[in-house]
């Protein structure tokens, strides 16, 4: 029994098993980053997954970064009041390299929410969607990084 044991703990533990979400990724450089759209949530995505711009090594590919963050209202009541709005933000990852190969790669998530009679309250609760949305597009992104 003690044998069998011994010959599955080895055979477990030597199985080259790495998960996905892990937070170190390989070092990742582009010769040069460029941002359009919402140029704040594109530094926090690229800060974030640990992206360098390495403007020495012209041999290394571009990336675009396109992103889009939308406040739309998704209905309203009988007296023309908004009650429910859906914030959604789009990432569009492109990569060119010098042979004029472009790889590009979309992500997006959305949320649907209430509105709020205090728009105080409701700003915060827009700008901590925004957060959340842009943590879990990270996560996307650093899954689909890992996995190229």
């Amino acid at each position: 029994m003690k044998k069998i044991l011994i010959f599955l703990l080895l055979f477990i533990s030597s199985c080259g098993y790495q998960p996905l979400y892990v937070n170190d990724i390989k070092n990742i450089e582009f010769s040069k980053i460029t941002f359009s759209g919402e140029e704040n949530i594109g530094k926090k995505i690229i800060n974030s997954l640990s992206i360098k711009e390495n403007t020495l090594n012209k041999n290394l590919d571009k990336l675009d970064v396109n992103i889009t963050y939308n406040i739309e209202e998704t209905s309203k009541n009988s007296l023309g009041q908004i009650t429910t709005l859906r914030s959604t933000i789009d990432v569009n990852f492109t990569t060119r390299n010098e042979n004029k190969n472009v790889e590009t790669r979309n992500f997006s998530k959305n949320f649907s929410y209430q509105n709020k009679e205090n728009k105080f309250e409701l700003i915060n609760y827009q700008n901590n969607i925004k957060n959340n949305l842009i943590t879990e597009l990270i996560q996307d992104i650093r899954l689909y990084l890992n996995t190229k």
